[in-house]
C-alpha cells in the first residue's frame, strides 16, 4: 500500500519535471532566398502509394534520386526544377509486386532505368504552395 501511494505521489512530480526538460523552441518561417539548390540525398526519398482493389495500399519508394532547383523569388516564371530518379532503386515490401512494377508491363526499368522531370511552368497556388 505504501509503494502504491509513493508511486501515485511521484507521478505528478515527474510530470512537472518533464515540462522543465522540454526545450522552448519558436518556429519561424524564413523566405527562401534566390539561387541554386541541390537535394540533400541522405534525407530524401520519393514515395508512392498503389491502391489494391480499393481495399489496401502498397506504399513504396525510390531510394535514389537527385534534384536541382534554380529559384528566383522575384521572377517565379524563371524558376526551374529538374529531378532525376533511379527507377531501379524501387523499394517495396512485396518482392512479387516489385518485380511486376519493374517489368515491361509497368516501369520497364531495363529499358528506362531513369525518369527525368523538368518544369515547364510554375504556378502559385497560395503564399506557400506552388504547382510545378
Amino acid at each position: 500500500m505504501i509503494k502504491r501511494l509513493f508511486i501515485l505521489c511521484l507521478i505528478p512530480v515527474l510530470t512537472g519535471c518533464a515540462a522543465l526538460l522540454t526545450p522552448s523552441v519558436e518556429a519561424e518561417f524564413e523566405k527562401l532566398k534566390g539561387g541554386a539548390y541541390t537535394l540533400d540525398k541522405s534525407h530524401a526519398a520519393l514515395l508512392f502509394k498503389v491502391q489494391h482493389l480499393g481495399l489496401s495500399s502498397y506504399v513504396g519508394r525510390f531510394n535514389s534520386l537527385d534534384a536541382e532547383l534554380e529559384f528566383d523569388p522575384s521572377n517565379l516564371a524563371e524558376t526551374r526544377l529538374t529531378t532525376l530518379v533511379d527507377m531501379t532503386s524501387l523499394d517495396i515490401n512485396d518482392d512479387d509486386l516489385a518485380s511486376d512494377l519493374s517489368g515491361a508491363r509497368w516501369l520497364n526499368t531495363k529499358v528506362y532505368p531513369q525518369a527525368k522531370f523538368t518544369t515547364v511552368s510554375v504556378t502559385p497556388i497560395s503564399d506557400s504552395e506552388f504547382e510545378f
